[in-house]
């Protein structure tokens, strides 16, 4: 009795071990038919809540294209709300690799949860498709062979505008964002292009993120008395500084670039007439034309009643290229070399354009469009006037 007794503990234990071994650990090898699970790191609350859910949104909206499925396996997604919180987003990345197992990640807005969740991201040797913080040290000296940024760096929309602003705008800028890595990131490039052309800055701030009052900053600004301003703002904080700069007085008196985060869809449909006129740079614009946004806004305007913002656009598009993995490798990504060579051999058809990695850097070249913000009918909406082609800052050697 004793040793059949044995004999079946030690196969329930076999059985154990087989399965333990089997279940593919955080990068998940996949067999074909098992779900595929894709943990999502984006703000559900917070300053950027809106842009989570737009984010989550366009993901959805290419899954659902696709029928939930890619090279034989079923995609899951499992959401987690960082807070735009570096804190939280490294907690919460924890979460979906230790204890729920995905196979992926994707997602993410803050360049501080971005920074946060690197190193762990990396040592844990599970893929990240980033659809949308662009922090530059991750796609320079601190470059990650499991992160891919879909998007941009924070780098890339500001150096676009530099050297124009000053060739076509003015010759003194002062700058301003919020205070974490994004905002010196994006006047950090600003300056270098626009200091580059000739260009001189007169002073910056960077109020903290998530000011309401910018009332004390935009008067340390107008005592300044600066030729225009360059400003990177996003979410909740965009819009309350766009209608703070019209209500005390300085839209129409100093010319005001962006990065684009600054004028997206929703933000203007927040601030309405407050924004027309001023300029900024981004890879994406409601108004493109180009066959995938013709088909890409209709479809997210039924599907979900509102107008498609950039962020959507790059969350489609890390969609894109999560299916594009399963296909190409028929849903076993359990080949880190194999899944790296697909998306650098990968061109996506984007709401964009065209897309493709640079291996130097680990995110997109694209093209750069110097947009306006202009009343177009009813709409109040992104008008290109210019453009900067196959744009990558820092630059590869």
């Amino acid at each position: 009795m004793r040793s059949k007794w044995l004999v079946s503990v030690l196969l329930v234990f076999s059985m154990i071990l087989a399965a333990a071994c089997g279940s593919g650990g955080s990068g998940g090898s996949g067999a074909s038919g098992e779900a595929f699970r894709v943990g999502v790191l984006l703000p559900y609350s917070g300053v950027y809540a809106a842009l989570g859910e737009s984010m989550t949104n366009a993901m959805e909206l290419y899954f659902e294209s696709i029928g939930w499925e890619a090279g034989g396996r079923r995609i899951e997604l499992i959401k987690e709300d960082t807070e735009a919180n570096p804190e939280v987003g490294l907690r919460r990345v924890r979460k979906l690799v230790e204890q729920d197992e995905v196979d992926m990640l994707t997602g993410v807005v803050s360049s501080g949860v971005l920074m946060s969740i690197r190193d762990y991201v990396d040592e844990a040797g599970i893929f990240l498709i980033g659809s949308n913080a662009g922090a530059v040290p991750v796609a320079t000296d601190r470059k990650s062979p499991y992160i891919w940024l879909a998007s941009y760096t924070n780098a890339q929309p500001p150096s676009a505008l530099g050297a124009w602003w000053y060739e076509n705008v003015a010759q003194e800028v002062f700058l301003t964002a919020p205070d974490y890595q994004a905002g010196y990131d994006s006047t950090g490039a600003f300056r270098e292009t626009f200091g580059a052309a000739g260009g001189r800055v007169v002073g910056e701030l960077f109020p903290p993120l998530g000011t309401t009052d910018y009332a004390p900053y935009l008067t340390q600004i107008r005592e300044a008395n600066p030729a225009s301003i360059y400003a990177f703002f996003a979410g909740s904080d965009a819009r309350n500084f766009i209608l703070a700069y019209e209500q005390y007085g300085l839209k129409g008196q100093i010319p005001l670039g962006a990065a684009g985060f600054m004028f997206d869809e929703t933000t203007l449909a927040a601030v309405g007439e407050a924004a027309i006129g001023h300029y900024h740079s981004m890879h994406w614009a409601y108004t493109l034309d180009n066959p995938v946004n013709r088909e890409f806004v209709p479809a997210f305007e039924a599907r979900f009643g509102v107008k498609p913002d950039l962020y959507a656009v790059q969350a489609y598009d890390a969609a894109q290229l999560i299916a594009r993995i399963l296909e190409e490798l028929d849903g076993d990504t359990s080949d880190d070399e194999a899944v790296r060579q697909v998306i650098l051999n990968t061109e996506l058809d984007s709401p964009r354009g065209k897309l493709r990695f640079d291996p130097e850097r680990n995110t997109v070249r694209q093209a750069f469009y110097i947009l306006q913000v202009e009343k177009v009918g009813d709409d109040i909406t992104n008008v290109v006037v210019d453009s900067v082609e196959n744009w990558m800052w820092p630059p590869t050697e």
